[in-house]
């Protein structure tokens, strides 16, 4: 870990044993695989997109997004909140192209620990920036991450926080009653390296490691 470590943990005061730092690098590595495994295909998709699948979404990914991002080759889509000065890496979408530089951030990400403090936020925009993306591109989808423990954390800030009372804590085979949040339902989606054709014809790729989600034809709503 002493190259990673040259300029500090930028995650230090949260974790232990660099436990934080430890799991974004074996993140790194993952996505790598996992664009390896579409790359050879690109000419297949108009859009990739990439998620975390411990992610619980509160409205639906407007599909209008991913239409409009066919337009912009070389920007790239990433939530509004949670940027914490660079952009916010649990979720983005985008060409082909743009999507091979997201999923390979691994290969520079040692060159850039020599540097400065690997921090997920800041290195995203550091990869995009340098590699000539457009950083402008903004999805209004809103989400949490659920912990190992069940909870939600990290809620986005244009949403409401729920009380101690109210905090659901998620269990296998558990049907999570989302009005005790005031948020609206919508399914959490899984599937396993699939894609689908907007109405406008085009072609999405969403894939993470073990699970993805996907729009369907309709392009409006989505499914189990």
């Amino acid at each position: 870990m002493k190259l990673w470590l040259k300029h500090g943990d930028a995650w230090a005061g949260e974790t232990a044993e660099h436990t934080t730092l430890r799991n974004f690098i074996k993140q790194l590595y993952s996505l790598k695989k996992v664009t390896n495994m579409w790359v050879k295909n690109a000419s297949h998709f108009d859009l990739v997109l990439y998620l975390r699948s411990d992610l619980w979404f509160f409205n639906q990914l407007d599909v209008k997004e991913l239409d409009e991002a066919t337009q912009h080759p070389r920007r790239i889509y990433t939530p509004s909140f949670h940027k914490w000065e660079g952009l916010n890496d649990r979720l983005a979408f985008g060409t082909p192209d743009t999507m091979t530089i997201y999923g390979n951030r691994l290969d520079v990400a040692i060159k850039y620990a020599q540097q400065k403090a690997l921090h997920a936020e800041h290195f995203l925009l550091d990869v995009a920036t340098k590699a000539g993306l457009d950083v402008t591109g903004q999805s209004t989808i809103l989400f949490e991450r659920v912990r190992a423990t069940g909870e939600l954390w990290g809620m986005p800030s244009s949403i409401a926080a729920p009380t101690d009372e109210t905090m659901i804590r998620l269990r296998p085979g558990l049907k999570v009653q989302r009005d005790q949040l005031g948020i609206p339902a919508i399914p959490k989606l899984f599937f396993t390296r699939t894609s689908n054709r907007s109405k406008q014809g085009h072609s999405y790729l969403a894939d993470i490691a073990f699970s993805s989600w996907m729009c369907n034809k309709k392009a409006a709503d989505f499914v189990w």
